[in-house]
């Protein structure tokens, strides 16, 4: 048996990236998929791609930083799927925020969709998982939540944030029986990434080929994930081979970061 067989997964951010890859592993391991973002192109290809291949995903619009938004659509995502098993924290946004010239509604903009939009998906979440039943939260993080980049303090606190939620929240639903953690990636290679190398090699004053020796020069394997890596640990956790692991950050960053 697959398994995650007949599971009920909701991914957030799930159009692209990481979260697309989660979606994808999820469904070929027997879940049954349904998947959030702001962009309808976007979850209606992964909804596609997983069709095509044989399992089953549904998309919802949702923008995480609506709690009341949040909470419609989690609540109609167990009731067209009788339930939900596993929720993955996955939608976030990134950026630049150097001290100097950030503005408050960039500020609240990274803290509202990678911090309060995590809470509140869990928060509605928990209200319709099972206890003792392998429930789950997985948070997606960044290894930023524990390492410091200069001039994306906003990024790297409400990942840091979304560490501490962990925390405490898997000690709140433990006595459910809930497991909640989280994944801290490194450089993964996506939309956001390729973003973010593009900024770092406009700061250093270089192509982005010419930046991506130096940036994996400080990596010790020398290279940079792919989604599906991070998908496959999401399947660990979210299986029933992962029901010992709790409050945990577990890094997947090429040795960028190692605790």
């Amino acid at each position: 048996m697959k398994r995650l067989h007949d599971r009920v997964a909701f991914i957030t951010g799930g159009g692209s990236g990481i979260g697309r890859a989660i979606a994808e592993r999820f469904a070929a391991e027997g879940a049954r998929v349904a998947i959030s973002g702001r962009r309808k192109d976007k979850l209606a290809g992964t909804v596609k791609a997983i069709e095509a291949a044989g399992g089953r995903a549904r998309a919802y619009e949702l923008d995480v930083r609506d709690v009341a938004a949040i909470d419609r659509v989690v609540a109609q995502v167990a009731k067209d799927h009788g339930g939900l098993d596993v929720l993955v924290n996955n939608a976030g946004i990134s950026g630049p925020t150097p001290v100097e010239t950030v503005t408050y509604e960039q500020w609240r903009d990274i803290l509202s969709t990678n911090l309060d939009g995590a809470y509140f998906c869990a928060r509605a979440a928990l209200r319709h998982m099972k206890d003792h039943a392998d429930a789950r939260v997985i948070n997606i993080a960044t290894i930023g939540a524990a390492v410091p980049f200069p001039g994306w303090t906003a990024y790297c606190a409400s990942k840091s944030g979304l560490v501490g939620v962990t925390r405490c929240l898997a000690m709140e639903v433990a006595p459910r029986g809930i497991t909640v953690n989280a994944i801290l990636p490194g450089w993964v290679e996506s939309d956001m990434q390729d973003a973010g190398v593009k900024h770092i090699a406009s700061a250093m004053g270089k192509s982005v080929d010419d930046a991506m020796p130096i940036i994996l020069s400080q990596v010790p394997l020398g290279r940079m994930s792919q989604p599906e890596e991070i998908a496959a640990l999401a399947v660990h956790i979210a299986s029933h081979e992962g029901r010992g692991m709790t409050g945990s950050s577990t890094v997947v960053s090429n040795g960028a970061f190692m605790n």
